[in-house]
């Protein structure tokens, strides 16, 4: 995963100058939990940063600075016409995007504690 994020961090700084925060997170094994604490991590960032946030994986690369319309609370990327990638994610410092990421961990806490996954 180290070599990935160094290829995400070489497109970003390829990509002109993007403000960025790049943060390795243990692996706990499996895919399915580490992407249900995709939620908590961005949230705690939205809450101590106070401003939009967007999430890409590890194993993204950036091509050109992404255009960020901020009136949206939330954006996803739409991958092969109607496919939702949550590799890429916009979260919006709103009240309804605060409320969405507490839903999210809310099913993923509830989801787990049933043995279901949660994405």
């Amino acid at each position: 995963m180290k070599k990935r994020a160094e290829n995400l961090l070489q497109s970003i700084k390829d990509a002109g100058e993007l403000p960025y925060c790049l943060v390795g997170l243990e692996d706990s094994g499996s895919w399915e939990v580490n992407c249900s604490r995709k939620a908590q991590f961005i949230l705690d960032t939205l809450e101590q940063a106070k401003h939009p946030v967007l999430w890409v994986d590890a194993d993204a690369i950036i091509h050109q600075a992404p255009t960020i319309d901020d009136e949206f609370d939330f954006a996803v990327h739409k991958f092969d016409g109607w496919e939702f990638a949550s590799g890429t994610l916009f979260f919006n410092y709103t009240p309804a995007a605060i409320e969405l990421l507490k839903c999210w961990i809310r099913l993923c806490e509830e989801n787990r504690l049933y043995g279901t996954k949660c994405f």
